[in-house]
């Protein structure tokens, strides 16, 4: 079955490997017929940073808007960017902030401690960037970054992750390896369920 999914990738540097990453991923799940849209945060304009916090919402960007509705109109969602000092980049951060919004993502309920979740019957896949070899990330930093979006975000909203894959340690790895990590991308661009 055909899909619609957003690749969103929050890493600031367009010759990234985790653009690279993304790139393989959108090509290969195009190439199993999906319709893709690629949300390369750095190509965006927005101000990243949420001036009042909640107490009022800013008004929008077009290429937030935009973002919005293909977030919403959306059946799965590519999440890839780097984990630096333990979560993810502030472009990422201020991406979220700023779309995530109250009655776009949840809503809050009168008397009630749990947000209606908005983002239902969406799934996600989790690809993150890192040069802390993947065992500390995850014995000695409890997956910190990685519970943050799962949990804060994706869980909140009301969407389900599907993969998560932990990419590292990047800087001392070989083109090899490197290449390794491109086939794991396409292969779950190109798995049958979302």
């Amino acid at each position: 079955m055909k899909k619609n999914i957003v690749v969103i990738t929050g890493h600031p540097n367009q010759k990234s490997f985790c653009r690279a990453m993304a790139k393989s991923y959108i090509d290969s799940a195009l190439g199993k017929g999906h319709t893709v849209f690629d949300l390369n945060l750095i190509d965006l304009h927005f101000d990243p940073i949420l001036r009042s916090g909640y107490a009022s919402i800013q008004e929008l960007e077009e290429d937030l808007v935009d973002a919005q509705e293909k977030i919403k109109n959306a059946d799965h969602i590519a999440l890839i960017y780097p984990n630096w000092w333990g979560a993810p980049p502030a472009l990422l951060k201020g991406f979220i902030e700023r779309v995530f919004l109250p009655g776009f993502a949840f809503q809050y309920v009168p008397n009630s401690i749990m947000p209606k979740q908005l983002l239902k019957n969406k799934t996600v896949d989790l690809i993150v960037t890192m040069d802390t070899p993947i065992w500390i990330y995850k014995l000695f930093l409890g997956s910190r970054g990685i519970k943050l979006i799962n949990e804060s975000v994706i869980n909140f909203c009301g969407m389900k992750t599907k993969k998560i894959i932990l990419v590292g340690p990047i800087k001392k790895s070989s083109e090899g390896q490197r290449q390794k990590w491109i086939d794991k991308v396409k292969k779950i661009a190109t798995r049958e369920t979302f």
